[in-house]
């Protein structure tokens, strides 16, 4: 198994916190109503996991490509 990197673990755990906090906001009073902060908060953790893993998948692409080119 690959070792994790700072930044895909930060962007694991952001992911987690996200997830746990737009649960639990639909269970705190007023019940069943998510406050804007917990969505902003939400949102901006998707927005960072999803640049994260998203460059992380660009860079591997492009080294890969480049090592297949022929010399």
């Amino acid at each position: 198994m690959k070792e994790l990197t700072p930044m895909t673990l930060s962007a694991l755990l952001l992911l987690a916190s996200g997830a746990v906090l737009a649960y639990l906001g639909c269970y705190l009073p007023p019940q069943g109503e998510i406050s804007d902060s917990v969505l902003w908060y939400t949102s901006q953790c998707i927005i960072y996991a999803g640049s994260v893993f998203g460059v992380a998948g660009y860079v591997k692409s492009m080294v890969n490509k480049k090592e297949q080119t022929p010399q």
